[in-house]
């Protein structure tokens, strides 16, 4: 994941759970619509350690300034993921997240 690419992944995000969050939609729609971001927002954040090795801080720094989007997701793997994060640091969850990212597509390159 490029640092632009993640970057407007980001804006994206946060724009338009900024947009709904002041909607007048349920509540219930809400959430609904929060946690399907925060899906994108955990699948990019695990390609982080995949991108050049001299964009890795910056593309750190732009995670942990938007932890809040998982924080605002009610699904039990993004709390859980949260947790984790609070726990024992962003950097290790990242590496771990792009570990599982590699098996994965080393799975379904097979």
């Amino acid at each position: 994941c490029t640092q632009k690419l993640l970057r407007d992944i980001l804006y994206i995000c946060n724009y338009w759970i900024d947009y709904i969050q002041k909607s007048s939609y349920s509540d219930e729609f809400k959430q609904l619509f929060i946690n399907e971001y925060a899906v994108h927002f955990r699948s990019n954040i695990q390609k982080v350690y995949s991108g050049k090795r001299k964009d890795r801080k910056q593309a750190i720094a732009l995670v942990r300034d938007n932890l809040s989007i998982l924080a605002l997701s009610s699904r039990p793997g993004h709390i859980k993921l949260k947790k984790l994060i609070d726990r024992v640091g962003l950097k290790p969850v990242l590496i771990f997240l792009n570990i599982r990212y590699r098996i994965w597509q080393m799975r379904k390159t097979s």
